[in-house]
């Protein structure tokens, strides 16, 4: 698909119209409080790819930031219509791609193109106009939803295009479109409301680049790696230039927000989550992670009202990103990548093993399978088919036990040492020959 051509939005469309159409009658309804549909959201938009499972983390290939774009539109297609769907109010298949169409408008706040496609949507419903008169009636709106959204892409050349600050910028856009979706199934989507997600979003951007600003200015010194990350990212947030000459001002004076603004600005749980991520990704570009950015950023996750808990399991995605983007940022090791991470990581998990390792322990005797594979890899590699059982048992007590999920990330061998100091009981070799020979069954 060329986005060169003034159509590629119909297109893109057009090719997602039978599943799209699927997707919404596919969704059970479900009765849910505006919060409840906040963290359905926020599992919907986390499990799917926008395109960048496929980047590896590599150099960007030609081309990449176009197709991780049009992934991502699709994907926000898709949760459009699913979301519309568990509203209760499933987009009709005759309008589904108008009603998508009209999401994407509120997105990027073109309430002139609301206007018009709400107008020829609702022509198209009462069966008042023909085919022709549908298309002339179309070119403008899409023309404007067109040029909005081609704002939203990365230049071809940007260095953080396919890294997880792309990702997690991209899931911002997921949850909005999430949202807008919602009010318009409901008939609730208007200009004010367009208006009103369009300032929460950039407010979110912009409380991104000043907690990073704030991150990176915490102990007197901005390194290079540091400055050319927070100029990457106002690039990418597209900030006016006001916020831009502002955030770059309190870089150079190394003085940024406190944390009781940062926190201030944000109310939604899930943005909340995402910011620590940003936050933690932010922490591990450079060579040197100090510990008032440590200090930094815990406080910062007590502030936002982030527990433990929930603490490790941001920590633990973290850490499968940083695993999984060996290319993080250009230039860096991605083996002190990690390690720095897991380093991190550690002191979380340790903290609420202590606190909840007898209900890990309660969890751990209905898989016991799972603890003999883990204690043998203390002392040995597992093959990929082992890897792939732990993951799939600790993935199904995780919810009770939601520390486990840093277990079933690439490298979490380096935590087992971890598990075996709190944990109640012991899982070396030697203890399933004797006191706990229970645990594992015959």
């Amino acid at each position: 698909m060329d986005l060169e051509d003034e159509g590629w939005l119909s297109q893109l469309l057009a090719e997602l119209r039978s599943e799209l159409s699927e997707l919404a009658t596919s969704v059970e309804p479900v009765d849910m409080s505006e919060a409840e549909f906040a963290f359905w959201t926020s599992q919907m938009v986390d499990g799917l790819p926008f395109g960048f499972d496929d980047t590896d983390g590599r150099v960007s290939p030609s081309g990449l930031a176009g197709r991780l774009f049009l992934a991502g539109l699709a994907d926000m297609a898709r949760i459009a219509s699913m979301a519309a769907g568990i509203s209760g109010r499933p987009f009709e298949s005759a309008t589904v791609l108008l009603d998508v169409a009209i999401v994407f408008a509120a997105l990027v706040n073109a309430t002139d193109a609301m206007r018009e496609l709400g107008a020829v949507r609702h022509d198209v419903r009462r069966g008042e106009s023909d085919s022709a008169e549908r298309v002339a009636a179309l070119k403008r709106p899409l023309a404007a939803i067109s040029e909005g959204l081609m704002r939203l892409r990365l230049d071809e050349e940007h260095a953080l295009v396919g890294r997880p600050f792309h990702r997690l910028l991209t899931h911002v856009e997921g949850r909005a479109t999430a949202h807008l979706a919602r009010r318009h199934a409901l008939g609730q989507l208007d200009e004010q409301t367009s208006e009103t997600e369009f300032a929460r979003n950039m407010i979110y951007r912009t409380t991104v680049i000043e907690s990073v600003v704030a991150l990176v200015c915490v102990d007197g010194r901005v390194n290079r790696m540091e400055s050319r990350l927070v100029h990457e990212l106002i690039g990418m947030a597209r900030l006016d230039s006001a916020d831009s000459k502002r955030l770059l001002g309190e870089l150079a004076a190394g003085e940024g927000a406190p944390i009781s603004a940062l926190v201030d600005a944000l109310d939604a749980p899930a943005d909340r989550r995402e910011l620590l991520k940003m936050v933690i990704f932010a922490a591990l570009v450079d060579d040197e992670l100090s510990p008032l950015e440590e200090d930094f950023y815990d406080d910062l996750a007590v502030a936002l009202q982030i527990d433990a808990g929930e603490r490790v399991q941001i920590f633990g995605q973290v850490a499968r990103a940083v695993a999984h983007h060996p290319g993080l940022i250009e230039g860096l090791k991605p083996d002190v990548l990690v390690s720095r991470a897991r380093r991190s990581a550690t002191r979380h998990v340790e903290q609420w093993f202590k606190r909840n390792g007898k209900r890990v322990a309660v969890e751990l005797k209905e898989t016991g399978h799972l603890v003999a594979l883990l204690a043998r890899w203390t002392h040995e590699e597992l093959d990929s088919d082992e890897h792939d059982e732990i993951r799939e048992q600790i993935m199904d007590i995780v919810r009770s036990a939601p520390a486990l999920a840093l277990f079933a990330a690439p490298g979490g061998s380096l935590l087992i040492p971890v598990l075996a100091k709190v944990l109640p009981f012991s899982i070396a070799p030697s203890s399933f020959k004797g006191v706990d020979q229970d645990l594992v069954g015959p």
